[in-house]
């Protein structure tokens, strides 16, 4: 009888058994462990299993779904394909095996044994958290993977594991001659300006923090800054977080934070004002750009560990005020500056330049990858406009920098008795024209 019933159940016996002859009897077949082992043979390139968030995982649409829902939806629906399988083999089958067959997959459909199926099938098909978005330099798009270190698109493939997707299309014979007029307008035609920013647009393509660096877009309004950063969102779809202004303020807490759970698959986070007298939190900035595992945690999850590879950019009207102005985070900012007033003659509401950009987006893509490619080979650096404006933004929020640098030289003649050094520095701001009213701290002339 046995060897009747396995004969009957070879269609659904996996391939290697039968190549070996190992062929056990019936009963071992109809358990919720073997249905579990099915399963994921079956669906593993399709569907993982996150154990330290305990969540499960589905391959859709040409990248990873992890939400929380992703169980009762597509995981289930994957393992109702299996039942239906079940059932087809059942079709062919003659009694006492039917019988006995029905009532197995009669059993399958009850939630209970999906559940107990799923449940098992985590050991076979588990991966961990930070296993997803490692490849720094795979971009998806809507065809497929571009490699930005080549520049050649790939197919979609689940091996890669991302997340992340743009909803735009690589087209390598896509042209942006719109988007490259307005460059030129909002950076009144400099042409070191427009290289930078093309480079630095590349660079938010990839998961690399290499440059180690935030950028403060910065300029009074009218200038395209707000929509330059649009235009980034819409280009990087998924792999950009706009963020709360809070997150970056100096909250001075020890405690785990959630709110930047959501920026571990970031590649670019766009923030803006931080509201007058903004206290940036500086220790925070250079947590996220120093290439080194911050903890953090979902709401109702375990805390995690990861390495921010976003590029941060906050487009403010207002300077932020970094709570710490020491060489270290001076050495992360850079200040591009958008000093050009758009003239009422070329003056466009943005949802229609935005409408206009969106059908050049392929172009656009071209443009960025151009400039990834160049940063690959360059580096950033910085243009003299950055390096001024940068400077600029240092001396308005801390004045007393620019005195130390000036005054203080290394030379024997340079030294200033302390009781004299308030008098002396107040003679150096006059003679500067630095404006005292605001962000001025006389401790730190002793520091």
């Amino acid at each position: 009888m046995t060897t009747m019933l396995n004969s009957a159940i070879n269609s659904w016996i996996p391939e290697e058994a039968r190549n070996i002859g190992v062929i056990q009897p019936i009963e071992y077949y109809l358990t919720e462990k073997y249905r579990a082992k099915t399963f994921s043979e079956k669906f593993i390139s399709e569907v993982k299993y996150i154990h330290d968030q305990n969540v499960w995982g589905a391959w859709v649409g040409g990248c990873w779904d992890i939400q929380s829902s992703t169980k009762d939806t597509l995981v289930k629906s994957r393992l109702n394909k299996l039942n239906e399988e079940l059932w087809e083999s059942i079709a062919g089958m003659a009694n006492p095996l039917r019988q006995q067959m029905i009532q197995f997959a009669r059993k399958c459909e009850t939630n209970k044994n999906m559940d107990a199926v799923i449940s098992i099938a985590k050991m076979f098909m588990k991966k961990s958290f930070n296993d997803f978005n490692t490849e720094d330099y795979l971009f998806s798009c809507v065809n497929g993977l571009l490699d930005l270190k080549t520049g050649k698109l790939l197919d979609h493939d689940s091996k890669y594991l991302l997340t992340q997707t743009s909803s735009v299309e690589f087209n390598p014979e896509g042209t942006c001659n719109n988007f490259l007029s307005f460059l030129d307008d909002i950076t009144n035609s400099d042409e070191k300006l427009k290289d930078y920013l093309q480079k630095l647009v590349g660079y938010c393509l990839t998961a690399s923090i290499s440059e180690r660096a935030v950028f403060i877009f910065y300029g009074h309004g009218r200038n395209g800054k707000s929509t330059f950063l649009r235009i980034l969102h819409e280009l990087l779809g998924d792999y950009t977080k706009a963020v709360s202004t809070q997150t970056f303020t100096d909250k001075r807490s020890d405690s785990v934070r959630n709110d930047l759970a959501s920026l571990h698959d970031a590649r670019l986070v766009a923030t803006s004002e931080l509201g007058r007298n903004g206290v940036l939190d500086a220790t925070l900035i250079k947590e996220l750009t120093g290439g080194d595992p911050i903890t953090c945690r979902f709401l109702y999850r375990e805390n995690f560990s990861f390495i921010p590879k976003f590029k941060l950019i906050m487009a403010v009207n207002q300077r932020p005020y970094p709570s710490v102005r020491d060489q270290a985070i001076w050495d992360r900012i850079h200040e591009v500056p958008f000093k050009v007033r758009i003239s009422d003659d070329k003056l466009v509401a943005q949802e229609q330049l935005l409408a206009l950009f969106h059908l050049e987006m392929s172009g656009i893509l071209n443009w960025a990858l151009e400039g990834c490619l160049k940063w690959q080979k360059e580096g950033l650096g910085m243009p003299e406009s950055v390096v001024e404006a940068t400077q600029e933004y240092k001396t308005a929020v801390d004045p007393t920098s620019l005195w130390v640098e000036t005054r203080f030289t290394g030379k024997e003649e340079d030294t200033v008795p302390t009781g004299l050094l308030f008098d002396d520095y107040m003679k150096f701001a006059r003679e500067n024209e630095i404006n005292l009213s605001d962000n001025f701290d006389s401790r730190r002339l002793i520091d």
